[in-house]
């Protein structure tokens, strides 16, 4: 999520809101239940969520493995702290 979201930074997340368009979501990935993705909520549709990264040339996001079920999203990120 570079430049937004680098090295370093603290994230505060929301586990108790769905997200809308537009947010950044925490994400567990579909195929690697160990990776855990920041991502860009691009559209929902029955309870699935389409995520884009904002660096799209470097992206695991959903145009490789496709909608997500609300059950692999972790929270949404509601604030951004700075070091």
């Amino acid at each position: 999520m570079a430049p937004y979201i680098v090295e370093g930074d603290e994230l505060l997340v929301s586990p108790a809101h769905l997200p809308k368009v537009n947010d950044i979501v925490l994400a567990q990935h579909p195929t690697n239940p160990t990776v855990v993705l920041i991502k860009m909520v691009d559209s929902i549709r029955d309870g699935e969520f389409y995520l884009t990264g904002i660096n799209q040339s470097s992206s695991s996001d959903s145009r490789d493995f496709g909608w997500l079920s609300n059950d692999l999203l972790l929270g949404r990120i509601t604030s951004r702290i700075s070091t």
